[in-house]
């Protein structure tokens, strides 16, 4: 369950990511611009991959370290990337798909929040309770 939940918050991701893209590609690419605005629009995609994609892959690769490799520590890459999911999806995103009116942006953005609620309770309890019983020494 909390990797499918960090496969949907990547995928999800992936999507705004996409998306923010688009809007930006409508922003900067116009008929004669100079070299300048390209540049704009290559660092403004830059900088959107990283606060939109990378709190995924953190979720993504400490859920499968935590569920797949049982190792407790990578709760904190989980926590780390879900708890970035928040201003960066929460703020720069609701606020980019409110200011265009776009609702299905707006669901995403639910949903993300939702499903990022969801993991940190999840992989908390991963941490803690479903750890591997060691074996005791008979002797």
């Amino acid at each position: 369950m909390q990797l499918v939940s960090a496969t949907v918050i990547f995928g999800l991701g992936l999507w705004i990511w996409f998306q923010s893209s688009l809007i930006n590609l409508t922003i900067y690419w116009k008929p004669g611009n100079t070299g300048m605005a390209l540049l704009s629009l290559a660092l403004a995609v830059f900088i959107m991959s990283i606060v939109f994609v990378v709190p995924g892959v953190l979720v993504l690769v400490g859920s499968y370290l935590q569920i797949a490799r049982r190792e407790r520590w990578a709760l904190a890459l989980v926590l780390v990337g879900a708890v970035s999911v928040f201003p960066c999806v929460g703020y720069i995103a609701y606020f980019m798909f409110g200011y265009t009116a776009d609702t299905n942006g707006l669901y995403i953005v639910y949903t993300d929040l939702l499903v990022v609620t969801f993991i940190i309770g999840v992989s908390i309890v991963n941490a803690f309770v479903n750890q591997p019983k060691f074996a005791t020494r008979t002797s």
